[in-house]
């Protein structure tokens, strides 16, 4: 998921976010979007818990990919994850 990081209640947006998805107890992994400074990425390891915070929390929907699952998956993963990020956006 794709959510934006735009206007004076993103904070609030953001706290319900996480509110929502600890009451649920969904694990997911917010990462960066290094080309897009305007956006923040959530990260789920099933799709069902992606199409559930759609439904209830909107963002845009975007294709998961192998780094985002595993980012999801395993946090102890992230130190890896981010430097082969950084290399693939350089």
């Amino acid at each position: 998921m794709l959510i934006a990081v735009e206007g004076d209640d993103f904070l609030s947006r953001l706290h319900a976010m996480d509110a929502w998805l600890s009451q649920w107890e969904i694990p997911y992994r917010a990462v960066s979007v290094p080309r897009d400074n305007g956006a923040i990425r959530i990260c789920f390891s099933d799709e069902r818990f992606a199409r559930a915070f759609h439904v209830n929390l909107g963002g845009l929907r975007v294709p998961s990919d192998p780094l985002a699952t595993e980012l999801a998956a395993d946090p102890a993963k992230d130190d890896f994850y981010q430097l082969v990020e950084r290399k693939i956006a350089n």
